[in-house]
C-alpha cells in the first residue's frame, strides 16, 4: 500500500468523491492490519465522510460477526 507520494504529499487522510478515506473503507472491509497501520501513520479517525459518519460509525454499523466489530479507536488526547 502506498502511503505517501513523494511531492504529492501524505495520502493517508485523502478522501474520495464521497468524502471516504483510506481508514474508513479498511474498517468497512474488516482488514484490520491496514486499520492499525493507517492509524500508526496518523489516520483521522475522526473525520466525516459526506454523510457525516466516521470510520468508527462504520465498524459500529457492521455485523458482530465481522472483525472490523473488534477495532478500537484511541482518542490521542
Amino acid at each position: 500500500m502506498m502511503i505517501d507520494y513523494g511531492e504529492e504529499g501524505d495520502l493517508t487522510n485523502v478522501a474520495d468523491k464521497f468524502g471516504q478515506t483510506p481508514l474508513m473503507l479498511a474498517v468497512l472491509g474488516g482488514h484490520t492490519d491496514c486499520v492499525h497501520f493507517l492509524l500508526e501513520k496518523g489516520a483521522l479517525p475522526d473525520a466525516k465522510d459526506k454523510r457525516g459518519s466516521t470510520a468508527l460509525h462504520r465498524g459500529v454499523g457492521t455485523s458482530s460477526s465481522s472483525p472490523s466489530s473488534s477495532f478500537t479507536f484511541k482518542n490521542s488526547n
